[in-house]
C-alpha cells in the first residue's frame, strides 16, 4: 500500500539510523532556556546563512545586488529589516539552477502543496529534513510525558516531491510500513484501519480526521482507544476540534505548523495551552501587517530568508508561558490572506472573523465558504441533526446564500478541503 521502493539494504538502514541519531543529538544539544540564548543562536546562524546565500545561491546574488544589499550591512538581529523580503512569486519564478546552492550538501527537491495556487519548488538539505523529523519525535515524546503511546497510525499525503512524502519515507527507519497509509484511501477504508490497529496515536491532517469523524458520527460509532492525535498542515477550526473530540472522547489533540519552505515552524504547548510555540532555535519569525515572515536557519540548499509567501495571518505572543519555554508563541493561525473576502461595498473581511463566527453555529459537521464574485458568496453546509436551517446566514457578518450538501469533496488530485475559497 505504501508507494515506497522495496526495503533498503542493511547498510542504508544503518546509515539512516545514524542520520537520525545525529539529528536527535543536535536537537538535544539545542535546549535553550533564555531569550538571550535564543537571540545568540539566531544571530550566529543567520550570519552564516546570509553569507552562504549571497556567495553561493544565484537567486540571492541577483536579488541582493539589485536591492543594494550586502551581508556586511548586518551588525545584529536589529538589522534584520535591512534584508530584502523574498516573495512567493520570486520563489516560483526562479529556475532550479537559481535556487540551487553552488556548494549544496545532499539535498532533495521539495514541492509545496500549491494549496493557495501554483506550487513552489525548492531544495532541502537531507540534514535539515532529519532535524525536522528529530524535532517532531522529541515533541511526541514530550506530549506523551516520556511514555510513548502504542500502535501509531499515520495518514499521509504521498504526493511526489512533497515534504510529507519525504518524512514518511524517513519514518520507515522506526515505523512499520503498514502503519504509513495514504490519505487517498476512502474514508471507510481509513476507519477500518483504525479498527484493525486500535491505535493510541494518529498523525494526520484536520480535513482527513474531519471526514473520518463525520462518517463515524453518521454510523453511530465512537473510539475510546485513541489518546493522542497529531494534526498538521492545515488550520484546525473549532467545529472540527469539537467533532473529533466527540468521536474520540479520550483524545488529546496537538498540532504542528509546518510548511515546505519553513519546515517545523510551531508546535502545541506541552502545558495544554492553546498556544503554539515558535521553533526559534531553528528559525526567525516576524510579522509584517500581521502576515508571518519566516527565516529557516537549517536549510542551506535553497535558503529561505525573510520569506513573506506563507500568506498566514497571525499574532506573536511575547508573554511568558506556564510550560516555561522561552520560545515566543502564536495563538493559532487566523487564516490565509488569500482567503480574505472582499465585498462590493469596499469592505475586506478577515478569514479570522468568519471562522470565529462559524464556531458559534451549532449542528455543523463541515462547511466551506466560497466567494464566486464580490456579490455572490455561498456556504456549503454538511448538517448534523441539530442544525437549524439559515442559522449560518444570521451568524455571518456578510450576505451569503446557504446550500445543504451531503459532503464537501477536495479538488481533483488534492486531499485538503479549505474552509474559505475566494475566486476573485
Amino acid at each position: 500500500m505504501c508507494p515506497f521502493p522495496e526495503r533498503e539494504s542493511l547498510d542504508l538502514l544503518s546509515e539512516r539510523r545514524s542520520s537520525l541519531l545525529h539529528a536527535l543529538d543536535t536537537s538535544l544539544g539545542q535546549k535553550i532556556t533564555t531569550t538571550q540564548e535564543i537571540r545568540d543562536v539566531q544571530w550566529l546562524a543567520l550570519t552564516k546563512l546570509i553569507h552562504h546565500a549571497y556567495e553561493s545561491v544565484p537567486l540571492y546574488q541577483k536579488k541582493y545586488d539589485a536591492a543594494g544589499f550586502h551581508p556586511s550591512m548586518l551588525h545584529s538581529l536589529d538589522d534584520l529589516c535591512l534584508i530584502p523580503l523574498l516573495t512567493k512569486q520570486e520563489l516560483r519564478a526562479a529556475s532550479l539552477d537559481d535556487l540551487t546552492s553552488q556548494h549544496a550538501p545532499a539535498a532533495r527537491l521539495i514541492a509545496s502543496s500549491g494549496s493557495t495556487g501554483i506550487p513552489s519548488r525548492m531544495f532541502r538539505d537531507e540534514s535539515s529534513l532529519w532535524q525536522f523529523m528529530a524535532a517532531n519525535m522529541m515533541l511526541y515524546h514530550d506530549w506523551c510525558h516520556g511514555r510513548p503511546y502504542e500502535e501509531a497510525l499515520y495518514f499521509v499525503d504521498f504526493a511526489p516531491d512533497s515534504i510529507d512524502f519525504v518524512i514518511a519515507d524517513f519514518l520507515r527507519t522506526i515505523v512499520p510500513e503498514d502503519r504509513l497509509l495514504p490519505v487517498t484511501l476512502s474514508t471507510q477504508e481509513m476507519i477500518e484501519k483504525i479498527r484493525e490497529f486500535s491505535p493510541q496515536f494518529i498523525s494526520s491532517y484536520p480535513s482527513t480526521m474531519r471526514s473520518i469523524a463525520m462518517t463515524m458520527v453518521r454510523n453511530g460509532e465512537f473510539n475510546h482507544q485513541l489518546r493522542l492525535l497529531h494534526l498538521t498542515s492545515e488550520k484546525l477550526d473549532g467545529n472540527t476540534r469539537d467533532l473529533i473530540q466527540r468521536v474520540f472522547p479520550h483524545v488529546r489533540i496537538v498540532e504542528t505548523y509546518t510548511s515546505s519552505e519553513g519546515g517545523l515552524i510551531a508546535w502545541s504547548c506541552t502545558a495544554g495551552d492553546h498556544r503554539l510555540h515558535l521553533s526559534e532555535n531553528s528559525g526567525i519569525y516576524e510579522t509584517i501587517d500581521h502576515i508571518l515572515v519566516i527565516t529557516d536557519l537549517t536549510n542551506f540548499s535553497t535558503p529561505i530568508i525573510r520569506y513573506s509567501g506563507m500568506n498566514d495571518f497571525c499574532t506573536i505572543i511575547d508573554s511568558p508561558c506556564a510550560c516555561g519555554s522561552p520560545m515566543r508563541a502564536i495563538r493559532g493561525l487566523e487564516g490565509r490572506s488569500a482567503e480574505t473576502i472582499s465585498l462590493s461595498d469596499g469592505r475586506v473581511i478577515s478569514p479570522y472573523v468568519l471562522l470565529n463566527a462559524m464556531e458559534e453555529v451549532t449542528g455543523v459537521l463541515h462547511y466551506q465558504i466560497i466567494q464566486h464574485s464580490r456579490d455572490d458568496i455561498e456556504i456549503l453546509i454538511v448538517p448534523a441533526e441539530s442544525y437549524i436551517p439559515a442559522s449560518v446566514c444570521k451568524a455571518l457578518p456578510i450576505p451569503i446564500r446557504e446550500k445543504i450538501v451531503d459532503q464537501i469533496k477536495p479538488k481533483a488530485g488534492a486531499h485538503k478541503v479549505p474552509l474559505i475559497v475566494s475566486h476573485l
